[in-house]
């Protein structure tokens, strides 16, 4: 599926999902020459878009966050930074001195990147959309559509977004992530520059499995029009152990989410030294849709000179990475 399309659905999403590998592949970004390495700087959010991937930066103490594109392709390099905008922010907001310097989980639809950035106290939350299309050119750039998409968020602390565009109305569906609370909302059509009036269609929770909690969602339509969600989640047993999780969800509209349709137990790979910097899905998570299927993204914690990100891929031999069959988990 070319990327640049709107579309976001997948003709069997269940199936897919079930035939995720189980380990993650390494790969290893090549950091900037400029990044913020703090602690309480990291990275939050990550998308791909043909051949790059973008990664969404907090940086505490700071006015703003940052975007980092890199390529998917070797020797995969960053080949373009920006600060996310954050104009109107402190006005806005009734003059309460709080950057928006915390961009959190993002997802793309079509040339589009969606991104909720919250103030640095996490009080107010702004749904930005981007124009990444001109990261392709000679010279990359990116383009702000919209730097307040869902008025009725600016007083929530969204820390997660999903998107997809329903093909049979014309129009996006956006679902927002506060704590394990799920805000849904609808445009009107199909232009981002309009912000969404009134407030959400209708909100749900995200039901907790294997004392695993939400972390990052994503959304997709199935070949059918059914509507499915991402649910990234980890279970952290310590300060530097965590279990990935997965989860799959139908959305029924008006009412909320069921049980799973489908739950998966992931393995993330970093470097030779673990702890809390390694990759896992309680840090930057996303999807991405190919003509291969879903495809689950996931970076490590801190932006360092290179930075490990693990991305799982479809089985094409029946079998996980390490040769070995896998079955689907048993739901928690």
């Amino acid at each position: 599926m070319n990327s640049t399309t709107v579309s976001s659905a997948l003709a069997n999403p269940l199936a897919s999902f079930n035939n995720l590998h189980k380990n993650g592949d390494r790969e290893c970004l090549q950091g900037p020459s400029h990044y913020d390495a703090l602690s309480e700087s990291h990275l939050q959010g990550i998308a791909q878009y043909e051949d790059l991937y973008l990664l969404t930066q907090n940086r505490s103490g700071h006015d703003s966050g940052k975007l980092y594109v890199f390529r998917v392709s070797p020797p995969q390099q960053c080949i373009f930074t920006t600060h996310l905008d954050v104009s109107q922010s402190a006005a806005a907001l009734g003059g309460n001195g709080q950057a928006f310097n915390h961009p959190g989980g993002v997802q793309l639809a079509g040339k589009y990147l969606f991104v909720p950035v919250q103030t640095e106290d996490y009080n107010n939350t702004r749904i930005q959309v981007y124009d990444v299309q001109a990261l392709t050119s000679d010279n990359p750039s990116i383009a702000l559509v919209n730097n307040s998409l869902i008025p009725d968020c600016d007083d929530r602390k969204i820390e997660s977004i999903g998107v997809a565009f329903d093909e049979a109305n014309g129009t996006y569906v956006i679902v927002g992530l506060q704590g394990s609370d799920l805000y849904f909302y609808r445009t009107a059509g199909s232009d981002l520059s309009v912000p969404v009036s009134g407030g959400y269609a209708f909100t749900c929770k995200v039901p907790e499995h294997n004392d695993a909690g939400p972390q990052t969602i994503n959304l997709l339509y199935g070949g059918d029009g059914q509507l499915y969600l991402v649910n990234f989640a980890v279970r952290e047993k310590a300060v530097v152990l965590f279990t990935d999780y997965a989860y799959l969800y139908q959305v029924t509209w008006s009412e909320g989410l069921g049980d799973p349709a489908s739950a998966r137990h992931f393995i993330t790979h970093g470097s030779s030294t673990p702890g809390v910097n390694q990759p896992h899905f309680r840090w930057g998570s996303g999807i991405h849709i190919d003509e291969t299927g879903i495809n689950l993204l996931v970076t490590q914690r801190v932006m360092q000179e290179k930075c490990y990100i693990n991305r799982f891929e479809q089985k094409t031999d029946g079998s996980d990475a390490d040769g070995e069959p896998e079955g689907i988990e048993a739901i928690g």
